[in-house]
C-alpha cells in the first residue's frame, strides 16, 4: 500500500532541485530530491545487472559514500578507457586546496568525474542523464545530502523506491515491446 503517489512528472528529469534555505522543511522538496536520488540509483543498478530491489536501492542512498560508490562504479563501467584514464589524472592532481567545498573529504574522484563530465559534450541518451543528475547531486555537501534523506520516514522512501521500480519496468516494457502497446 503507497503512502504517497508521486505525480509523473516527477520521472522526466533526474537531476535533484537545488536546495535552498526556503526549502528546508518543504516535504516536496524532499520527496522529490529522495525520488531522483533513488531513480538514480535504480537505473544505475540496471546498467551495472544489479538486480532492483527496494531495500537495497535506498541502503545504497542513505549516504554520500555509498552514493559516490555507486557513481564511480558506473562511470568506470560506462566511460571510455581513455575518458576514465582523464578521470583518474585529475584525480590524482587535485590538491586539497582546489577540490570544492562539496566535494571535500569524498573520494577525489567524484570532484574529478565531475570535472570531466563538465567538459564533456551533452549527450541526450539515458547515461547522459544518469550523468547530469550524478553531477547535481554531487554538488551538496555529505551533511545536506543526509539531513534531507533523514526527514524522510524509511516507509515513505520504501514507498518511493517501489515507485520508481514500477515506473521503470514499465517504461522498459513499453520500449521492448512497442507492437504490443494496442492489445
Amino acid at each position: 500500500m503507497t503512502t504517497c503517489r508521486l505525480p509523473a512528472s516527477v520521472f522526466d528529469a533526474l537531476e535533484v532541485p537545488r536546495y535552498s534555505h526556503s526549502n528546508t522543511g518543504d516535504s516536496a522538496f524532499q520527496l522529490l530530491f529522495a525520488e531522483r536520488i533513488i531513480r538514480m540509483a535504480a537505473l544505475s543498478f540496471r546498467r551495472l545487472s544489479r538486480p532492483l530491489d527496494s531495500e537495497a536501492l535506498i541502503d545504497q542512498v542513505m549516504s554520500t559514500e555509498l552514493f559516490d560508490e555507486l557513481v564511480i562504479a558506473v562511470a568506470t563501467e560506462s566511460l571510455s578507457t581513455k575518458d576514465w584514464q582523464l578521470v583518474d589524472a585529475l584525480t590524482h592532481s587535485l590538491g586539497e586546496n582546489a577540490i570544492p567545498k562539496a566535494f571535500q573529504g569524498r573520494d577525489k574522484h567524484i570532484c574529478a568525474l565531475i570535472l570531466v563530465l563538465r567538459d564533456m559534450p551533452d549527450n541526450e541518451d539515458e547515461l547522459g542523464g544518469l550523468f547530469k543528475g550524478f553531477a547535481s547531486v554531487c554538488r551538496y555537501d555529505a551533511q545536506l545530502y543526509t539531513t534531507i534523506l533523514g526527514h524522510i520516514s524509511y516507509e515513505r522512501l520504501q514507498d518511493i523506491a517501489c515507485q520508481v521500480i514500477a515506473n521503470l519496468n514499465l517504461s522498459s516494457n513499453k520500449n521492448k515491446f512497442p507492437a504490443e502497446e494496442g492489445r
